[in-house]
This record gives C-alpha cells, sequence and structure tokens, in this order.
C-alpha cells in the first residue's frame, strides 16, 4: 500500500485504543509486576552494586542503583544513599589514581614542563576526594621547587586552576 516501516508503526500505535478495558489491565497488572520485582529485589540490587566497587566498576554499581524506580519512598532512599556512598567511593578512588599520576610526572620532570603535566592531571581531581590534603601539598612542593624563571608561568597556571575550583563550586 506504499507505507514503510515507520508509518505502519504510527498507524498500529494510532489504533490503540486507550480507553479498552483489557488494555488498561493490562498496564495495571504491569505495573504491579513491577512494583512486586523492585520490592522483592531491591536487597539484591544493592547488593550487587556493592560489590562492584570492590573490583573498581563504579560505574556499574551507581547504573545498577539509578535503575531502581522511585516506586516505594524506603527503598528508593536507601538506593540514593548507596549511590552517595559509591560516588564517594567513585571520587577517592579516581582521586588516588589522578595524583600518582601527577606524582609520577613531577617525578620525572620537576620543571616546569613536568608542573604542566602535573597539573593537567590535579584538576581532574575532585576536591571531596580524600586524597585532596595530599593534592595541596604536592601543589606547594611543586611551587617550591619550581626555578625561578619558571615560577611566574607556574603561579598563574596555579591561580586558574584555583579559579576553576571557584567557579564549580559556585556552579
Amino acid at each position: 500500500l506504499g507505507y514503510n516501516k515507520s508509518d505502519a508503526l504510527i498507524m498500529a500505535i494510532k489504533s490503540i485504543n486507550v480507553n479498552d478495558y483489557q488494555l488498561k489491565e493490562f498496564m495495571e497488572e504491569a505495573q504491579r509486576d513491577i512494583i512486586q520485582y523492585y520490592h522483592i529485589n531491591c536487597q539484591q540490587i544493592i547488593s550487587s552494586a556493592y560489590a562492584n566497587p570492590n573490583i573498581h566498576q563504579y560505574d556499574v554499581a551507581l547504573s545498577y542503583l539509578l535503575s531502581v524506580p522511585n516506586i516505594d519512598p524506603e527503598l528508593y532512599e536507601m538506593c540514593q544513599q548507596a549511590i552517595v556512598e559509591i560516588y564517594h567511593m567513585k571520587i577517592d578512588y579516581d582521586g588516588k589514581q589522578l595524583l600518582h599520576l601527577a606524582k609520577s610526572e613531577w617525578a620525572q620532570n620537576p620543571d616546569a614542563d613536568g608542573a604542566t603535566k602535573a597539573l593537567h592531571y590535579i584538576k581532574q581531581i575532585s576536591t571531596m576526594a580524600n586524597c585532596y590534603v595530599q593534592v595541596t601539598e604536592l601543589i606547594s612542593q611543586i611551587t617550591q621547587t619550581i626555578k625561578a624563571q619558571d615560577k611566574q608561568k607556574w603561579d598563574f597556571m596555579v591561580e586558574q586552576y584555583h579559579d576553576e575550583i571557584e567557579l564549580n563550586k559556585q556552579s
């Protein structure tokens, strides 16, 4: 009849009677099944999510928890608390990894070039990471070590870094 797949799909959807009793019953039953599924399996989803950080799969863990719909305030709150905890674990892990890379760059090249490379990693570390005190210590160490001719450039980069942190705090 000259219709393509998209037209056929649109016509099929348009022909659905949304006031049909059987359709309403089907949708209500599906909703009950979904709610029942999450009531039965929510603890397992949370347990699975907490298992993933042990192997540094934070994004997988967070995706499990974010898939739980807000159908029960208590279950949803448990998932939200787990999301916050796992997200902080992710921030801490990523921060440690990035700090290690920054220290390695600085150890290999304790000059302006090494400082620039180290700052590249430092900029990616969240101020909420547990290692942030070590980050500020590394910045101080680099600042003190930079030769006089390179110090002005380094101070400007550190100032830009602090400005970025302030902008992120404001947004």
